[in-house]
């Protein structure tokens, strides 16, 4: 009888080694000496996901200069252009950005179109010291606006020569402190493109 018992506790310690072994090689691999499990493995990059791209949106806001070339000293009209992309907006925030050692704004505001499009201006204003501009319209609630337009001008004179530009401030969709078209109905920024102002000073 003890022999048989003195077989059985070999043979289960047999078999307690062999699990052992087993797990150390499978989790412990730097201590079994095994190949790690990391190289058994066929490691597949994670599938990229396509990003919502922003011209895929279809509202356009751009910056043109009334002349191509100035020089240093001129007035220059920089007109703010408006496209909703065949969509229908109930009104936009546009911020922009200039260089005020470059620029002299020579108007505290923007002088808005006489286009019945936005029936309120709710901010507007140009403001030199700190090199920005500010212009919210809103449209009349029953009908919306759809289409292009000239929303508006102001008055630059440039300071020094090269290549000075405006700049619409756009970080993306949907943030709410940059320049935005806001879609009739639904609220969602439509703004996919903006074009900033560039102007050759000599």
């Amino acid at each position: 009888m003890r022999k048989d018992i003195t077989i059985i506790l070999i043979g289960v310690s047999l078999v307690g080694l062999s699990v052992g072994y087993w797990a150390a090689a499978t989790y412990l691999p730097e201590w079994s000496g095994a190949e790690p499990v990391a190289s058994q493995i066929e490691v597949r990059p994670a599938q990229e996901t396509q990003a919502a791209s922003e011209s895929l949106l279809p509202g356009r806001i751009g910056l043109q200069f009334s002349q191509e070339a100035a020089a240093v000293g001129d007035e220059t009209v920089v007109q703010i252009l408006l496209d909703t992309g065949g969509r229908t907006i109930s009104g936009f925030d546009l911020f922009l950005e200039f260089d005020p050692e470059a620029w002299v704004a020579l108007a505290p505001q923007v002088t808005v179109s006489e286009r019945e499009a936005f029936v309120a201006y709710p901010v507007n204003e140009v403001a030199p010291q700190g090199g920005t501009v500010r212009l919210s319209g809103l449209t009349d609630l029953d009908t919306g606006f759809t289409g292009e337009i000239t929303v508006g001008s102001f008055l630059l004179s440039p300071q020094k020569p090269g290549k000075l530009g405006v700049t619409v401030v756009f970080e993306g969709v949907g943030v709410g402190t940059d320049t935005n078209l806001a879609e009739r109905g639904t609220g969602q920024d439509i703004l996919g493109r903006v074009e900033n102002g560039i102007l050759e000073v000599e």
